[in-house]
């Protein structure tokens, strides 16, 4: 059986209802089952199961989320879709195919998650009977963590002995030890010795609270403060976040994270009531980090040090995640004063004044400015320049990303000079003689900037490609027809009904034809006005062609909306079923 076969069978054993109904109470109401979304917070059930559909399917009403059993453990679980599928499939009595090779590596890794659990079970049970382990006890006293959260996170201890992994007598074992680098092989033969020793030791657990790497906090006065396991066949790095299994046990709708530093950091928000704190492993935040981390929320917020070291950090990670940014994605910074950090600060100061510096944390956008100009007085009209040159250099390598239009319209309002909008002009009067004109205001005109992405930006990228290449309008014949009440979208089907005769002339006819008969300039203005910053022309039409996604899009959300309404009225229709079938079809393809 191939995965798609597979996946349709494991959807139809599946009982949506049963699976649901461990996260939320339901309700049978004719041919639905309703509650309360397990998705976002409500009193009022918008939360429906289609049960009887093909495929089983929920929707909510209320936050609009949608899907199968599949999708319903991704989402609550934070689960890859193999992961997701053996899950579901260990529920159903079921066996994921798997290619030989696949089979292969799942029985190599078998034995090394089994030696780290060995090696994770001796750690804790240092801690708690070892006769070193007063050193380590008194550390996390120190330090302020309770027994409750030692648990949870499965602190360990590492004594200070060459030899207490590496004593190990079954020949298997020991070999996995130095498979995952716990054990080392003296160059000299002289036998094997442990990597870590009088070490704090924090268990690094996947996406399936397996342990797949340690962390280890010296408790003495080794040079390196902290030292990582080094990759394995079963752990990379760029793949794992500290602190993000241990917060899902804690938060099942887990959907905004707080990036910080340190292992100690994660804890100790999770101890005053904030278990949505993750590290990530090695010392900088890189592209394969950050793109697992957008990977598991799109809320996220940075949190550092505000010590030289911790804005260089911020400052990586502000850079790095640039070029990834798409619309929709809330990216914040939140630097802490110098000489705290996460731990300290909130054990200080407390949970809501933590809570209170997260909700000013600044976004993406400001902080991008914010980082630029650290060293700069932009009172001083040169080094207003100065920023503006840096803006433009580090924007150079975002052409085409949904981000770069914003700042580099920001860029240019940061940096004009602030009286240039009120200086008084002349012109050109009836007598041809030059007028003065004084300013309205003494204060300087703002410009209102649009978000990075509104309708009315989106409407104006499909004008402005259509203009550019009348034979382009072809693909937006399906809007002439779809009934609407929005005042943009009804302008934009205006502008498209007029050009639809004209699309065999090319953009040079079509614009000399603009220009003598210019009854469509004050529609097309409305239609361009929001267009502050206009696409390059080899941009324009890959810019148009997404704007044309969302609006298909969005179409397709308000229409399996209808559907799911109608459905929820005639559960047993199988046109609406079929109509439902082929518009999934449709999403899945766009």
């Amino acid at each position: 059986m191939d995965l798609s076969s597979f996946t349709s069978a494991l959807l139809e054993r599946i009982d949506l209802v049963a699976l649901v109904g461990e996260r939320t109470t339901l309700k049978k109401a004719g041919g639905t089952y309703t509650g309360c979304c397990p998705f976002h917070d409500e009193k009022t059930p918008s939360f429906h199961i289609y049960n009887e559909a093909t495929p089983p399917h929920y929707h909510c009403y209320g936050c609009g989320v949608h899907g199968d059993a599949i999708s319903f453990i991704r989402e609550m679980d934070h689960l890859g879709f193999m992961e997701t599928l053996e899950k579901l499939a260990r529920r159903a009595g079921m066996e994921v195919p798997r290619t030989p090779q696949q089979s292969e590596q799942a029985d190599k890794r078998k034995p090394l998650y089994h030696a780290m659990q060995v090696a994770q079970d001796a750690f804790q049970t240092a801690l708690k009977s070892h006769p070193q382990r007063n050193h380590a006890l008194d550390y996390l006293r120190k330090r302020g963590l309770n027994e409750d959260m030692i648990a949870h996170y499965g602190l360990g201890f590492a004594p200070n002995e060459w030899q207490f992994l590496s004593r190990e007598k079954n020949p298997q074992l020991s070999g996995n030890f130095k498979i995952l680098k716990l054990v080392h092989a003296r160059d000299d033969g002289g036998g094997d010795f442990d990597m870590f020793r009088n070490r704090l030791m924090f268990p690094i657990r996947d996406s399936r609270g397996r342990t797949v790497a340690f962390g280890g906090r010296t408790l003495g006065n080794d040079s390196s403060k902290y030292i990582n396991s080094s990759e394995t066949p079963i752990f990379h790095k760029s793949s794992e976040l500290y602190g993000l299994w241990e917060a899902r046990q804690l938060n099942r709708q887990l959907k905004a994270l707080v990036v910080v530093e340190g292992y100690l950091d994660v804890i100790a928000l999770s101890q005053f009531g904030l278990p949505k704190a993750v590290a990530t492993l090695g010392t900088a935040t890189n592209e394969d980090n950050l793109s697992h981390l957008l990977s598991v929320s799109a809320d996220l917020t940075f949190c550092f040090d505000g010590d030289r070291a911790g804005l260089a950090a911020a400052d990586k990670a502000m850079h790095n995640i640039l070029p990834l940014y798409e619309a929709g994605q809330q990216i914040r910074f939140l630097i802490l004063p110098d000489g705290d950090d996460p731990d300290s600060f909130i054990r200080q100061h407390g949970k809501q004044a933590f809570e209170d510096r997260l909700g000013h944390a600044a976004p993406l956008s400001q902080y991008f400015f914010d980082a630029l100009s650290r060293d700069l007085d932009t009172e001083i009209p040169e080094q207003r320049l100065l920023l503006r040159k840096r803006a433009n250099d580090a924007l150079a390598d975002l052409k085409g990303k949904p981000i770069h239009g914003v700042l580099k319209e920001l860029a240019w309002e940061k940096t004009q000079s602030p009286r240039w909008a009120s200086q008084p002009r002349t012109q050109e009067g009836a007598q041809g003689k030059r007028t003065f004109t004084p300013p309205k205001s003494s204060a300087p005109v703002a410009r209102e900037l649009p978000p990075p992405v509104v309708r009315s930006r989106t409407s104006g990228l499909i004008a402005l490609q259509c203009l550019c290449d009348p034979t382009w309008t072809r693909h937006v014949d399906f809007l002439m027809n779809t009934s609407t009440t929005d005042h943009e979208f009804q302008r934009l089907q205006q502008f498209l009904s007029w050009i639809a005769p004209y699309r065999s002339m090319d953009a040079r006819n079509l614009l000399l034809h603009l220009a003598t008969h210019p009854d469509q300039a004050d529609d097309i203005n409305e239609l361009m006005r929001t267009l502050s910053v206009i696409p390059e022309r080899s941009l324009l039409a890959l810019e148009s062609t997404d704007a044309l996604k969302r609006i298909k899009s969005s179409l397709l959300e308000n229409r399996f909306d209808q559907l799911n309404q109608q459905l929820a009225n005639h559960p047993n229709d199988p046109d609406l079923k079929t109509q439902l079938r082929e518009l999934l079809k449709e999403k899945t393809e766009l």
